[in-house]
């Protein structure tokens, strides 16, 4: 009696087969570019199913299962070769799509054959093995066609298994004339009559193993290529990166960024972002130091010198990621340089006059309300001098615009000289300027005086000679005067006050006035 039975080879078939082809589905479920996973999970299901058959066959309706048994072990073969050739990535063929039904029918109706019209164990044993033979067969033809440097060795050893695996169901075929058969193999009197069947489920394990380091050979060789395309992506891509080690040891960097910070590719790959000053002025080190710490993406805006002197504006995005086990940090920077300068253009252009570049009406209010704050806050009084240039329209029509132009150019100069860094001269438009006059004390008297005494001084840079280019011109200028202290009342009446008083003092000819 040999231990080699069929129920005990079916029971193992059932469980191995079983789990096998979870794995293959939940492996596929992750990998659905790889289809070869799913057919070797359709192909041990079918030999599952085959397995639960024969262990469950009864000699009662043996005439029905048997046939569908070896059918279904047929199918999932021709499926297995099916799932291997798809694994190797041979050419798809027509064949495939009919192959298992074609193999169900080929194993199916000889087995009907002889068990319904002409019974005969050993012919069927003869036939099935025959079959099985031819599978393995095409699996070493198979995989001989198959190039893989990295397997090359397990994939001869593979192809060894095959081809004894092909002569042990052929040196089953040849016993089976000669030995004594039992159904369930228990009185068997040759060992190779049950023997292929413990091979196939050892082979079965085999192949599994065998398709798990295919694919993780071509998953690892993906990953070098992807690697290697994402490094030519940040090579040659305009946007300036460079790659950091989370130690600060630089492994990466464009050409765009080489040319960006105007400094050797091989002295930045010297550098460690860790030890670098400007990058701890600017507040880039910090912040990439906490994108580590959190291992979340962060951007930072920065000011910074090139090592020629150029001042440079960069918006750095930093994006912490693992590569190879080893956390590694990817920047990207994108010169701001040129916007700043043309938000600073815009920002000028809006608040202050582009003929004097002093500050324009809509900033001297802002400025107003300020002072406004601070005088009350400090308790400190504050003044307007609203200065209008005498005769200027006889000016520009007796020596034409540029005159007036030239003339307007030197009085801001002239007034900006005059008062303090901390008071405001602006031009409200034509010939029109204003200086506010800040902390002037809390003493009221005194602060009038201190007024009427900058006035004066304001009044001798006004009312003096001016050149023109080739026009020698004496100017003149009246003054009127607000004092204010507090928030009580708005810009627009402190101007307006201030412009009223002035207005007194050109009607009368006289020194600067207050209000």
């Amino acid at each position: 009696m040999l231990v080699f039975d069929i129920p005990t080879i079916a029971a193992l078939a059932v469980v191995g087969s079983a789990v096998f082809s979870a794995c293959s589905f939940g492996v596929w479920r992750h990998l659905p570019e790889e289809r070869c996973l799913r057919d070797w999970g359709i192909a041990l299901a079918l030999l599952c199913l085959g397995a639960i058959e024969l262990y469950l066959r009864k000699p009662a309706i043996a005439v029905w299962t048997i046939p569908i048994g070896n059918g279904l072990f047929a199918a999932g073969e021709s499926w297995k070769l099916v799932a291997l050739r798809r694994l190797m990535r041979r050419p798809q063929r027509r064949f495939e799509t009919w192959l298992p039904v074609a193999a169900f029918v080929i194993a199916a109706l000889p087995c009907w054959w002889y068990v319904a019209i002409q019974p005969s164990l050993t012919a069927r044993l003869i036939w099935v093995s025959f079959i099985m033979g031819c599978w393995y067969a095409g699996y070493g033809w198979t995989l001989a066609q198959h190039r893989d440097h990295q397997l090359a060795g397990w994939l001869r050893l593979t192809i060894g298994l095959q081809i004894a695996g092909f002569l042990l169901y052929f040196a089953r075929a040849w016993v089976s004339p000669a030995a004594t058969i039992s159904p369930d193999y228990t009185k068997t009197t040759s060992m190779l009559i049950a023997m292929p069947g413990f091979y196939g489920l050892l082979f079965n394990i085999w192949m599994s193993l065998t398709m798990v380091l295919v694919i993780s050979s071509r998953m690892h060789d993906r990953i070098v290529e992807t690697l290697g395309f994402n490094r030519e992506i940040l090579v040659n891509s305009p946007l300036a990166t460079a790659v950091y080690r989370d130690d600060g040891h630089c492994v990466l960097v464009n050409d765009a960024y080489v040319q960006l910070v105007e400094t050797p590719r091989a002295e930045l790959l010297d550098q460690n972002f860790r030890h670098l000053g400007r990058w701890r002025d600017a507040g880039l080190l910090d912040a990439c130091e906490q994108a580590l710490e959190a291992h979340q993406s962060a951007r930072c805006e920065f000011h910074t010198t090139t090592p020629s002197g150029r001042a440079i504006w960069l918006d750095c995005r930093i994006h912490p990621s693992s590569i190879l086990g080893t956390t590694h940090l990817l920047l990207q920077f994108n010169d701001l340089t040129e916007r700043k300068r043309l938000e600073d253009q815009l920002r000028q252009m809006a608040f202050h006059d582009p003929l004097t570049m002093l500050p324009n009406r809509r900033l001297l209010m802002d400025r107003i309300q300020q002072a406004q704050r601070t005088s009350e806050r400090q308790e400190s009084y504050a003044a307007l001098l609203f200065i209008d240039l005498d005769k200027f329209k006889q000016l520009n029509d007796r020596h034409g615009h540029s005159a007036g132009d030239r003339l307007l150019v030197a009085l801001s100069e002239s007034l900006s000289q005059t008062v303090r860094k901390s008071d405001t001269v602006a031009r409200l438009g034509g010939d029109e300027f204003v200086v506010m006059l800040e902390d002037l004390g809390p003493d009221r008297q005194q602060a009038l005086d201190h007024a009427q005494d900058m006035a004066m001084v304001v009044h001798q840079a006004a009312n003096r000679c001016f050149s023109l280019g080739d026009v020698d011109y004496f100017a003149s200028a009246s003054i009127g005067i607000r004092l204010f202290i507090g928030t009580h009342e708005s810009p627009e009446t402190l101007l307006q006050d201030a412009d009223s008083a002035m207005y007194q003092s050109k009607l009368n000819l006289s020194l600067p006035r207050f209000y």
